[in-house]
């Protein structure tokens, strides 16, 4: 099987995988040349290649366009380690001078010998090298950051690596960056600052679109050229330089952690947000001369951003308007999820204060820093401090290991340096070398010096060497290598062992000590093997113990063929052990495969065809006997008969489903047969089922639209009938085409019926009516058409009676009536207005239709009080003696001990209460015997009522049990009922109930935090159900014409509009508890009760129109409008009951006769009683006006 894997790729001292280019050294396979093995990054599986000769050169080509590999020449050597490059070529690029030095590593200006152009060149530090891991993550994210193509970013052209140094060609900018520019000229101006930081803005779009995060944003990476253009360079390094952290101590006065997010100082994964941080700190440093934060070490700088917001003092930034800081603190914020969500929400932030900002000149681009910055040291005190660093970690080069000369400890560059000098010496190149020697492995900090001239002459070892033997170079080498191939072997000490053998090779190239350099490279072999051996092994054991058994027999594989090629000596012990692996190995392939076999059963009997089939399908036959294949065969045949019973049983079900309609049934059979694996046969057969329900459901959609079509012409909703009918295509079959024709006709009388309506033509309505009545309706179908003619009826008999009685409110609420009902009363305005002008209305009239306020407001003008007992100035004893009964009990009851009234419902009528009992009892009382005997009453078992309300002929009520019933009045049991919470809730608590004013809607609130709409009398649900803006539940509920309003518990109200689905205002006005919300009869304005006062709004421009501030002596906890919208009547928690005037903000009645918190409140249709119950169990009845008069 081998054979038909890939061979990996050999690049340098890396093996690649060839299907994901993953790098991995060659020393992480050591011994396994020719066997199979998974990739780390992409778990394919590759053959691991014959070591060659290892090539250092990764990227480079030759004139004739093929790859090549060649050593390092004495120069390159020579130059890397006096750390210059000029002079030299990397690549197809001419080093020829250096534009800077830093803690990523040196920058080189380069001619391009291809394109022709100068760039520039980034070399990495070379200790960088030693870094695998570090160097992998560098190379990912510099190919990530080619793939930039921006006019604002630094174009890179290539990453390539040659004699061990890896290197960046990228795009030269004449110019400076923005760092250099404030040491040389200040801070930058508000519009410059502006202007680059829209342009870092552009680039860290264009980066974050490719996944990429700067992670360094600074003013050192953001170049300004000759002509003005921004770039910003560094793209992807940032992360490769420092590692993990984002730290650097590279030594500049402006590190990374100046500008570093606090996630990323607390080494917290990062992403996009962290750039925006930097940027803003960046353009704060452009801004004010100088960065937020100073330290004495970069940690304390880093600390400072994790630990301290940044600071904005007031005397610095009042010279910059109000939205740049604003912008500033956004981008500064120390949460990413207070930050600005991408680069162009910053863009158009900066954007807008640009297009603000006035224009200014190029002279005024630096301007002197705000505050003072730390003087800059000088070039050579910044060298001398890195040399200082340097020598504190041992040398410049790094380290590895030393010998004594002369007493003193000196440090040795590492081995490959130090055998390249020596190589340069044999060369002709002593005296140089001596004294680049001399210089790298100086105990000094400095360079060379007087104390310690250059040599001029003898070989570099000759105060040490011996006379006799190996030089002492090359013995020191055999023993290291000696030394690195005993005690525990591991890869590293692998790789160091043959990189000194290859260094012995390069110092003895005659061959003095050949039999000991082959005794070693024997030994070498050997250990290659046995550390092979130990690692497959190894492997085989985790991967039993994390139950990965391919992964094990794959090791085995590996470890078999290792221990097949290994040396006479080990191969016996090594397959000894071998053999107890696969031993361990098959012991733990019974327990896999018994739990599989169990577990793929299991699957079956719960219908789970593809797990089962899955689970079997990866069971290792590796480990398995003849007994359990045939075992395995068996199970993988039972699964595959049972998928098959499954199917033949889902076909019959699906084609049961079709003859009877039933089409959702057979949309879940047909869902459920295409998730089992079907072979071509099966298919064929499902997908003939799944062609037959187009049609069928054409005809049921038909079919449904025709029923809804008839329920609408029943509800008198003749535009959602005529829609309904419009999408009906009677061709489908000759019964949708005879119903459809029914249903038309249905229509057009309908049609008739609503034009008499509006012309207040009642006989044609009713002979419409009875023709309609004569087609395919349901008894009490046409209900609300009996209704709709009933009331207009009622109401045009009350105006006339109005008319004659000089009753001018009872004339006007009889418009209002009839307009409510859609019928024009243009004709009825224009009688009221006659008759009013011919026979004014007296205030006896005005008290009787419940203008009682008005009427009073006039008196105690004049110091008048109903407390006075004589009549008004001007006014009759009867209008003294019924302003005098205003507020007083007509009636009460009291439930028993254990019970108690929880909701109270005056009827339109104005003769007869509803009352609601916590015991589930509601009763219906007469106004005029309020105490007597109920007329009606009905019993609730096992769910009370909470809430009723007064719907047209019917009421409705809120059950306990989270349901609201709807019931008629006349035959006082319920009609229809409907869940008001769903069944998963797991509260089914209803707060709040409102009925619209013309009764054909209902507003619900539960306890799950949301409002459901219902249509009257149907009881069907209204769209979604409004989710509460505000976390705590609605306490009250109003409804208008197309708006409802609440107030929740919180001390928050809310206002929606219910066409459009949205919140229109929200508030706490006196930021209190709330517990009243209501419209006023008119729907114009809502008002809200917050704490002991009330603020009442307009519904048009949702401002305050007026306030009742501390009207209550306690928390509000009922609020009610009276008819005519003149008074409000409220309650309080110390229980208090008060009728206040809308116009003069007065309480002129204070009604007294609870003694605990009134729970419920309402007054008739006519205002001449309000109703109320309290948690004293009593139900009290009060009288609003003196009728009848005594």
């Amino acid at each position: 099987m081998t054979d038909a894997l890939p061979n990996a790729i050999e690049r340098g001292t890396d093996i690649c995988c060839p299907h994901c280019d993953a790098h991995t050294p060659r020393t992480r396979y050591a011994g396994l040349a020719g066997t199979t093995v998974n990739c780390e990054s992409c778990d394919r599986a590759f053959i691991v290649p014959d070591p060659g000769p290892t090539p250092l050169v990764d990227d480079e080509h030759s004139q004739s366009g093929k790859r090549f590999a060649r050593k390092p020449t004495p120069w390159m050597m020579l130059r890397r380690a006096a750390g210059s490059l000029i002079g030299t070529r990397l690549g197809q690029v001419d080093i020829v001078g250096i534009l800077g030095r830093g803690g990523m590593g040196t920058v080189y200006v380069g001619r391009h010998a291809d394109l022709d152009i100068d760039v520039a060149v980034k070399a990495l530090p070379e200790e960088t090298a030693a870094d695998e891991q570090l160097i992998q993550r560098f190379l990912r994210e510099a190919r990530l950051a080619i793939r930039l193509n921006h006019p604002n970013v630094v174009s890179i052209y290539n990453v390539g690596q040659q004699d061990g140094l890896y290197y960046i060609v990228m795009e030269l900018v004449r110019g400076s960056d923005a760092a250099h520019m404030m040491k040389e000229g200040g801070r930058f101006s508000f519009r410059r600052a502006i202007e680059i930081g829209i342009a870092a803005t552009h680039a860290l779009e264009a980066a974050h679109a490719e996944g990429l995060v700067h992670r360094d944003m600074k003013p050192h990476n953001i170049l300004i050229s000759t002509d003005g253009r921004v770039k910003i360079s560094d793209f992807g390094l940032a992360r490769a330089a420092a590692g993990q952290s984002g730290l650097t101590v590279s030594g500049q006065v402006m590190g990374t952690p100046h500008y570093m997010s606090p996630e990323q100082a607390e080494t917290l994964p990062i992403d996009h947000r962290s750039d925006i941080y930097s940027l803003g700190i960046t353009l704060y440093h452009m801004l004010t001369g100088h960065p937020p934060f100073q330290g004495d070490t970069p940690i304390a700088v880093a600390l400072a951003h994790v630990r301290r917001d940044v600071p904005f003092p007031a005397d610095v930034f009042s010279h910059f308007p109000d939205p740049l800081v604003a912008v500033l603190k956004r981008m500064c914020a120390k949460k990413p999820e207070n930050r600005f969500s991408s680069a162009a929400e910053v863009r158009a932030a900066l954007e807008s204060l640009l297009t603000a900002a006035a224009p200014e000149t190029g002279s005024d681009a630096l301007l002197p820093a705000l505050i003072s910055e730390p003087k800059a040291i000088s070039s050579r005190e910044q060298e001398i401090q890195e040399t200082v660093r340097a020598s504190r970690t041992g040398s410049f080069y790094g380290i590895d290991r030393g010998w004594s000369a002369r007493g003193n400890r000196v440090v040795i560059a590492r081995r490959l340096g130090k055998a390249l000098l020596l190589l340069a010496m044999v060369a002709g190149f002593a005296g140089g070398a001596l004294f680049l020697y001399r210089e790298i492995t100086s105990d000094r900090p400095g360079r060379f010096s007087s104390n310690n001239p250059p040599a001029t002459s003898g070989g570099i070892f000759s105060p040490s060497s011996p006379r006799n033997g190996a030089p002492a170079p090359l013995e020191k080498l055999f023993k290291d290598a000696e030394s690195l191939l005993e005690g525990d072997i591991t890869a590293t000490s692998l790789d160091e062992a043959r990189a000194t053998l290859k260094a012995v090779e390069a110092l003895d190239p005659s061959g003095a000590d050949a039999e000991r350099y082959l005794a070693l490279s024997l030994r070498l072999e050997s250990q290659q093997f046995r550390y092979g051996i130990a690692r497959k092994l190894d492997e085989i054991r985790s991967s039993i113990a994390a139950n990965d058994l391919p992964t094990a027999a794959q090791s085995l594989a590996a470890a078999t063929v290792l221990a097949a090629r290994a040396p006479e000596a080990l191969r016996e012990s090594a397959q000894r052990e071998i053999e107890a692996a696969r031993s361990e190995a098959l012991a733990a392939s019974d327990s896999a495969f018994n739990a599989s076999l169990a577990e793929a059963r299991s699957a079956v009997t719960l219908g789970q065809y593809s797990r089962a089939r899955s689970i079997l399908s990866n069971v290792m036959p590796d480990f398995l006997n003849d007994g359990q294949k045939a075992e395995l065969t068996a199970a993988i045949a039972t699964a595959e008969q049972a998928r098959r019973d499954r199917f033949d049983a889902l076909e019959a079900g699906i084609t049961k489903a079709l003859a009877s309609s039933n089409l959702d049934h057979a949309h879940n059979l047909l869902e459920d047969a295409a998730k089992l694996e079907l072979n071509e046969n099966e298919q064929q057969r499902l997908a003939k089922l799944q062609a037959q329900v187009p049609g069928r459901q054409r005809t049921l959609e038909a079919s449904r639209r025709l029923n809804e079509a008839w329920q609408a012409i029943a509800a008198s909703e003749l535009e959602r009938a005529q829609y309904k009918l419009n999408g009906v295509d009677e061709n489908l079959d000759h019964d949708i085409a005879a119903r459809k024709s029914l249903a038309e006709q249905a229509l057009v009388k309908a049609l008739v019926f609503e034009s008499a309506i509006r012309q207040l033509d009642i006989i044609l309505a009713h002979e419409a009516l009875m023709s309609l009545k004569e087609l395919s309706f349901e008894d009490g179908a046409l209900g609300a058409y009996d209704l709709k003619i009933a009331n207009v009826r009622r109401e045009l008999d009350r105006f006339n009676t109005a008319l004659i009685e000089a009753d001018k409110d009872n004339a006007q609420a009889a418009i209002d009536a009839l307009r409510a009902l859609q019928v024009p009363v243009i004709d009825l305005e224009e009688r009221l207005r006659q008759r009013e002008k011919n026979h004014p209305i007296d205030d006896l009239t005005m008290i009787r239709s419940g203008k009682w306020y008005q009427v009073e407001r006039e008196f105690r003008r004049f110091g008048w009080s109903p407390e006075t007992g004589s009549p008004p100035p001007g006014a009759s004893r009867d209008v003294a003696n019924a302003l005098t009964q205003i507020g007083t009990e007509a009636g009460h009851i009291k439930a028993g001990e254990r019970d108690y009234y929880n909701s109270v419902v005056p009827l339109p009528d104005g003769e007869s209460i509803l009352l609601a009992k916590s015991d589930g009892a509601i009763e219906l009382r007469s106004t005029g015997d309020f105490d007597g005997p109920a007329l009606k009453s009905v019993m609730i078992e096992n769910a009370y009522p909470l809430l009723v309300r007064a719907a047209g002929d019917h009421f409705l009520c809120a059950m306990a049990d989270g349901k609201i019933s709807l019931f008629s009045l006349e035959s006082f049991t319920a009609i229809k009922s409907a869940e008001a919470v769903p069944a998963d809730e797991p509260t089914k608590r209803i707060s709040a109930l409102a009925v619209s004013p013309d009764h054909r809607l209902a507003a619900v609130a539960s306890d799950d935090k949301h409002i459901r709409l219902f249509r009257l009398p149907e009881l069907t649900p209204v769209g979604d159900p409004i989710p509460l803006a505000s976390p705590p539940n609605a306490v009250d509920i109003s409804l208008a014409d197309d708006a409802l309003i609440t107030c929740c518990d919180d001390g928050q109200f809310l206002l929606y509009s219910l066409s459009k689905r949205e919140l229109l205002l929200n508030g706490n006005p006196a930021e209190q508890a709330a517990h009243g919300a209501v419209f006023s009869p008119n729907g114009t304005l809502f008002a809200v009760a917050s704490g002991r006062s009330v603020y009442v709004y307009s519904l048009r421009d949702k401002r305050i129109y007026r306030e009742h501030p501390r009207v209550a002596k306690a928390d509000i906890r009922c609020l009610r409008f009276s008819p005519d919208g003149t008074a409000l009547v409220l309650s309080d928690t110390q229980r208090e009951l008060l009728v206040v005037d809308f116009e003069t903000n007065t309480v002129v009645r204070q009604l007294n006769g609870h003694s605990k918190t009134v729970i419920d409140l309402a007054f008739d249709a006519s205002g001449r009683f309000l109703a109320s119950c309290a948690e004293d169990r009593l139900a009290i009845l009060w009288k609003m006006y003196g009728v009848p008069l005594d």
